[in-house]
């Protein structure tokens, strides 16, 4: 079985057999791109196992294979992924109208992948069929997708994310991994416990675990309209209260608060999602909006 794969800058896929960690040597640690893994690479010569000729496609150095699931996934600047089985050969293959730059991420039977123009699908990583379709950003997307507790973020071309942190160490280990990463349209904003302090306006704010740390929320999203898009939104996940670290410890809050909360701020809720068994992920828009 193969450990680590290799892409020229032309059109042949290598793969090579190296000493164990199969999934510790790809993108962001692991088939997710979460930097999950710290596990080191492994020492030892590497084989070849077999190489794979993909005629008039264009394999660059960006491409990065994923390994999951018993296959090897591969992206390509026609706009091709291929999922190929352990001896190099092609099970499915899933067309995108423009170039794919980057490498698509897998969880669990669920494949992420997005072009250059702009188009993000969800695909069965098994079977290579379509799950659900999106148009997002006629920019395109050139940085890999993230899969983090089930769910996928994507970063457009164009525009830019603003990371905001009243805490400047936090700033500080954002500005250090995405200067590892080759990241360049994260911008770190020290803001204040009441002001976001954002540049402009945005199309999203999102609020990770971060909003049972607020003390007034209902005044502080209500000024956070003047940051916001006349069609922006305001997506918020956040930790059920109960269990021991969130109920015990107060790390949580109860959706119907939240939701109670943002519509005193002059919000609707537009989306409620279950997708994280210990944790609430609420959508919400302005009001006329």
């Amino acid at each position: 079985m193969f450990n680590r794969l290799m892409l020229p800058m032309a059109v042949f896929a290598i793969a090579l057999a190296c000493p164990s960690y199969a999934d510790r040597l790809m993108l962001g640690g692991d088939a997710t791109h979460s930097n999950a893994s710290a596990d080191p690479a492994p020492a030892g010569a590497c084989r070849l196992v077999w190489a794979r000729h993909f005629k008039d496609e264009r394999l660059g150095s960006a491409l990065e294979p994923i390994v999951a699931r018993g296959k090897v996934f591969i992206t390509t600047h026609q706009g091709s992924l291929y999922a190929l089985d352990p001896e190099g050969n092609p099970i499915w293959r899933e067309a995108f109208p423009g170039p794919i730059l980057q490498a698509p991420a897998v969880a669990e039977d669920s494949l992420v992948g997005a072009d250059v123009m702009g188009r993000v699908a969800i695909l069965d990583a098994d079977r290579g069929v379509l799950r659900h379709e999106l148009a997002l950003d006629p920019a395109g997307f050139a940085a890999a997708p993230v899969v983090a507790e089930g769910i996928a973020i994507l970063s457009s071309r164009g525009g830019a994310v603003y990371a905001v942190d009243i805490d400047e160490t936090g700033l500080d280990i954002i500005r250090k991994e995405s200067q590892a990463r080759g990241i360049i349209h994260v911008v770190p904003i020290l803001a204040d416990p009441a002001d976001p302090k954002l540049p402009e306006r945005v199309d999203l704010v999102f609020s990770c675990d971060t909003y049972h740390h607020m003390k007034d929320r209902v005044a502080y999203f209500r000024s956070l309209t003047q940051y916001l898009k006349a069609d922006g939104r305001v997506a918020i996940l956040d930790f059920h209260p109960h269990g021991f670290f969130s109920g015990l410890l107060g790390h949580g809050t109860a959706a119907e608060d939240v939701l109670r909360e943002m519509e005193a701020a002059g919000y609707r809720r537009v989306a409620n999602f279950d997708l994280v068994e210990s944790q609430h992920f609420q959508v919400f828009s302005r009001n006329g909006s």
